[in-house]
């Protein structure tokens, strides 16, 4: 048996552990992956190779990022600079306008959480903002808009907390389960710090939802009572909210800005 799964393997798996045993070279290998996935829609003779490459180095990556590999750090002011600067160019979901902004997403009410690894001292590898509220938010905008930062954080007042953004750092780990272990982790941990915090949510945009959604809308439904996108219950509810018919109304509300100044 062994012989065939010598076979099976290829040669350059070897070459690639070696690597990243070597200093520098998980992000070598990283990198590598990086540029692998822009090239995976081209076709061609190699086309084949490629894939059978990326998925030998996301298998790698799955067992080298495992969680129990995975450094969890809570992120404060009095952390490096050099760690703020990168979680700040790394924002992905909502862009951090200057220092004031960063440490405003540190400081009271708020927590950024990040996943390190012994390979990449000091690298995030996926960052976590959260929003500590009295209640789950029912907009953005209250919470990335600039206001003064509170003085003291009274505990009392935190029932909720939002998570609002989180970026992967590294184009390579695409795939590599991070985020829910990470998010799983912050909510152990906040538990624990706030005795009063019983609800948890997320803003953070889905990409790729809204097209999806409209495609839905679009589709008709041919066979009445099966399937169907909502309930009876459901329909006359945002009939009542909308005004209008469901489908038309929902395609419409976005397709267009109305529903970021709809108040419902």
């Amino acid at each position: 048996a062994l012989p065939i799964c010598h076979q099976l393997c290829p040669r350059y798996r070897l070459l690639f552990s070696g690597l990243g045993r070597a200093p520098g070279g998980v992000r070598f290998l990283l990198e590598l992956r990086a540029d692998l996935l822009g090239s995976l829609k081209a076709e061609g003779p190699e086309a084949a190779s490629l894939r059978e490459m990326n998925g030998v180095l996301r298998s790698m990556f799955s067992e080298w990022f495992s969680v129990g590999f995975l450094n969890p750090e809570r992120v404060t002011w009095q952390s490096p600079c050099e760690l703020l600067q990168k979680i700040s160019e790394y924002e992905a979901v909502h862009p951090v306008r200057n220092w004031t902004d960063m440490k405003r997403r540190v400081g009271p009410y708020r927590r950024c959480y990040v996943f390190t690894h012994s390979a990449m001292p000091g690298e995030p590898l996926i960052v976590l903002h959260v929003a500590l509220t009295n209640e789950i938010a029912n907009n953005i905008q209250a919470i990335v808009k600039e206001i003064s930062p509170a003085e003291e954080e009274e505990s009392d007042k935190v029932s909720a907390a939002i998570f609002y953004s989180i970026s992967l750092t590294q184009q390579g780990l695409q795939g590599v389960e991070l985020g829910n272990y990470l998010i799983k982790r912050v909510v152990k941990e906040l538990k624990g710090e706030f005795s009063h915090l019983k609800d948890f949510s997320s803003l953070s945009p889905i990409p790729g939802f809204t097209k999806w959604f409209l495609g839905i809308l679009t589709v008709p439904r041919k066979e009445v009572g099966t399937n169907k996108l909502f309930t009876d219950c459901e329909s006359k509810e945002i009939a009542e909210i909308t005004g209008g018919p469901v489908t038309e109304t929902l395609k419409q509300l976005l397709l267009t800005n109305e529903r970021m100044r709809s108040e419902e």
